[in-house]
């Protein structure tokens, strides 16, 4: 009979085959691997989801191996990854080197989400202390870095900023941005989210994360965006002014398109849509209010175009239902549910 007591869970499984492929991808002869392991990114969003998180981690760790913090959470856990390790080789009878290698690396990452999790200032990773800003729901504001760069977060936003003398990196854990970069032509200037990269030397963009990828717009100057990771071979565009691109998280080829002409209008609380399926419109408005507007996926056959203000769940769900023919219906928490009559 077999014995499940050790079976890790799906999440945990997930978490482990993540990290694994984190070190393999990363290891000498890494380049052949990357055919299997586009294979296994590509079967379950899960996969993708959890190696981009182990990637926002280990991006902000930099040389974490090398900081005294990081060094000294990963020897606390020594104690329990020797238990591990002794009751994987009770279990297996043997105890390999990828196997170290992989509960090292999950080591390394579980005690950098423990201080990203957590309240504390960020550690200083390789000489550089990478700094936290945020918004709440609802809120925007703006934040100048020390190079004279503006950064305009828009509601529920977060990003990790790192400079120093020889580079300027941006990750986007959350929402959306627009980054009015000073120029810099020795100091390019980098921003992260899931599988983007966005580099510009002096120019003025938006990055947005959200479940259907990264959207990329450009209003002033040029920038190169391009995969970090998942099919590689889909390479990089440049983008000129009024020109995006979505870096969808499955892979795939990078398709330029034109922006709208008020597509940018966000900052000024203006949230404009072109065409946008009704859960697009839906998931944009909502990240401005605690209340949320609800459309069933059967609605999503419809397409919008037209313009709300941000906040404004009553106001949007009145021009929604008027225009598609809904039936409202309030919740007791506040939440506006649209259906068909």
């Amino acid at each position: 009979m077999t014995d499940h007591r050790f079976a890790p869970r799906p999440e945990e499984k997930t978490a482990q085959d993540a990290a694994a492929w984190f070190v393999r991808l990363r290891a000498v002869d890494g380049r052949k691997d990357r055919p299997a392991f586009a294979r296994w990114r590509l079967t379950d969003q899960k996969h993708a989801r959890t190696y981009r998180e182990i990637e926002d981690v280990w991006s902000l760790a930099g040389e974490a191996a090398q900081d005294a913090d990081i060094a000294a959470l990963i020897e606390q856990t020594r104690p329990r990854r020797q238990k591990l390790a002794d009751r994987r080789r009770l279990e297996t009878g043997r105890w390999t080197r990828r196997a170290a290698c992989m509960a090292a690396a999950i080591a390394l990452i579980g005690a950098m989400t423990a201080l990203l999790t957590s309240n504390a200032p960020f550690p200083v990773l390789g000489h550089i202390t990478p700094t936290l800003y945020q918004t709440a729901v609802g809120e925007q504001k703006d934040v100048t870095l020390a190079d004279g760069s503006v950064i305009h977060l828009d509601t529920a936003s977060q990003v990790a900023v790192a400079l120093d003398s020889q580079r300027r990196d941006v990750r986007l854990m959350a929402g959306r941005a627009r980054f009015t970069v000073a120029h810099d032509a020795q100091r390019p200037f980098v921003v992260r989210a899931d599988d983007a990269g966005v580099t510009a030397l002096g120019t003025v963009f938006d990055v947005q994360r959200s479940a259907a990828g990264v959207d990329v717009a450009l209003l002033q100057g040029k920038v190169e965006v391009r995969r970090q990771q998942i099919d590689p071979k889909a390479g990089y565009v440049r983008l000129t002014p009024r020109q995006g691109v979505r870096i969808a998280p499955n892979g795939g080829a990078l398709q330029v398109r034109a922006l709208a002409g008020d597509e940018w209008g966000w900052t000024q609380g203006r949230l404009v849509f072109s065409g946008a399926p009704l859960s697009e419109v839906a998931s944009a408005i909502n990240r401005y209010s605690d209340r949320k507007i609800i459309i069933a996926p059967s609605e999503d056959k419809h397409r919008f175009r037209g313009e709300f203000k941000a906040g404004d769940i009553d106001g949007a769900a009145l021009v929604l239902s008027t225009l598609y023919g809904f039936k409202t219906i309030k919740n007791a928490n506040g939440d506006v549910q649209l259906m068909e009559k």
